[in-house]
């Protein structure tokens, strides 16, 4: 029998943040479209792993596909919904991945029980999936490296309504990777072929850090191209050096998806800065990397945005935080953010609220705001 990876052996503290975002977000996701497809033609909602591991660390852990499948099993609106979709190249981990699953109390109770496949993710696989009708899939793309991860397969996968991904980016890699010749079809299906040849050439000799912001950058535009506005980077560094190891990179189409998953994001992040979460790449400048140069922006200059955006309107807590969410786009602010960021402003008495007399520190959806008109200059 082969050696399983190290990476198999126990289950380090980055892996475990990985998997409660993870885990937390197909709960939140599976509860909302339970209820979309609720009387469908086809009430089926998919959850599609292609790079799954045996589903159980050596040390015992479990991971990611078997906590998903435990959710289903114990939530009976998503029983008969899900259809689980597990994948690996290697056989012996998905025929372990198959003892753990069937060994799970109550996977009899399933309408479908999941799928496990063994194969390649290759030009095949995609295709395959690019061919059929999708239902509504939430899927995790966690791969060992980044071979077979193409925005092909990006595409493949999101292409129905109410489809999520999370996808593993391990920019440590692709980052030695740019100018490694026997990589080169990777590479370019990562980011398509005119976007890498560029990212190539600009990356020649350029500051580590200036390196790593402008491919983040890169990756993530690729992906708006296609559609997907909102896109999330979640970082992690090595656990010994203050270096970039990989990203967490949620993709959505829709702002309530985006907006569930910044606030799973936020209580995952160690850093933050006036309670600003530090879940993206934090060291990019603006004018070359305005995508993820919003995610390093304090609560101040959330407070001096909400007075030149709403100047001179009179409107709820929910309301302005709806607006402002949709008008920003990518950003990393939550509503605790806005709630915070609109006390600081009543405090300073730049701001009207219909209560003034509230409970210190709160600030609930319904109070009613009335922002100052701009001073003529």
């Amino acid at each position: 029998m082969a050696k399983k990876p190290e990476f198999f052996e126990d289950q380090k503290a980055q892996s475990r943040v990985k998997s409660t975002i993870v885990v937390k977000y197909f709960k939140a996701w599976a509860k909302i479209m339970a209820g979309q497809v609720q009387g469908a033609k086809d009430p089926r909602l998919a959850y599609i792993d292609l790079f799954c591991g045996p589903g159980k660390y050596e040390d015992g852990a479990v991971s990611t596909p078997l906590l998903i499948v435990e959710h289903v099993i114990g939530t009976p609106e998503l029983r008969d919904k899900v259809i689980a979709v597990f994948n690996d190249a290697d056989k012996e981990r998905t025929a372990e991945l198959d003892q753990n699953v069937k060994a799970l109390p109550g996977i009899e109770t399933l309408t479908h029980q999941p799928m496990i496949r063994t194969g390649e993710v290759d030009d095949v696989l995609v295709q395959e999936f690019a061919s059929i009708n999708m239902v509504p899939a939430f899927s995790f793309i966690d791969p060992f490296g980044y071979k077979g991860v193409t925005l092909e397969l990006v595409e493949a996968l999101m292409k129905g309504w109410g489809s999520d991904m999370v996808l593993f980016f391990p920019f440590d890699r692709i980052n030695a990777a740019l100018t490694n010749p026997k990589v080169t079809k990777h590479v370019d299906g990562l980011f398509g072929k005119e976007r890498a040849d560029r990212l190539r050439e600009l990356t020649s000799g350029m500051h580590p850090e200036n390196r790593e912001a402008l491919i983040i950058e890169e990756f993530a535009e690729a992906l708006r191209e296609r559609g997907y506005t909102y896109i999330i980077p979640y970082v992690f560094e090595y656990e010994q050096r203050d270096r970039t190891s990989h990203y967490l990179i949620f993709v959505t189409k829709h702002p309530l998806g985006y907006n569930i998953m910044k606030s799973i994001m936020y209580k995952a992040s160690e850093d933050k800065n006036q309670g600003i979460a530090r879940f993206g790449y934090v060291r990019s400048q603006a004018d070359k990397t305005p995508l993820l140069s919003l995610l390093n922006r304090p609560l101040d200059d959330l407070c001096d945005e909400l007075l030149e955006c709403f100047a001179g309107r009179t409107l709820t807590m929910e309301a302005i935080h709806r607006e402002h969410q949709k008008a920003l786009g990518i950003n990393p602010f939550i509503e605790k953010n806005y709630k915070d960021a609109l006390n600081m402003l009543d405090a300073a008495n730049k701001i009207v609220t219909n209560k003034p007399n509230r409970r210190k520190g709160t600030f609930a959806d319904d109070i009613v705001v009335t922002f100052p008109r701009k001073e003529k200059k």
